[in-house]
């Protein structure tokens, strides 16, 4: 949470494998902040948190919400990809 609130900005990659480029994946940058709504947390929660916390209102359950600046969709070497700037 620390992390976060020093640098709300993320970068995440959906589909990437790593195995080198070319691959075709989702690329989501946005701003993130941590969203402490009951309900959310509540809706958002399923069986296989019990592994990690006792509950929904466990205090180190937390839920970010980011906001997204842009979103591309990479595609395969030599193709530009698409970029929606939001």
């Amino acid at each position: 949470m620390e992390e976060i609130e020093e640098n709300p900005n993320a970068h995440i990659l959906l589909g990437y494998e790593g195995e080198g480029f070319g691959d075709e994946y989702v690329e989501y940058e946005g701003n993130v902040q941590i969203t402490d709504s009951p309900q959310l947390k509540k809706e958002l929660w399923n069986s296989y948190m019990e592994n990690r916390f006792d509950r929904p209102n466990d205090s180190n359950y937390i839920v970010l919400e980011i906001k997204p600046i842009q979103i591309s969709l990479m595609k395969k070497t030599g193709i530009e990809p698409k970029v929606l700037e939001l």
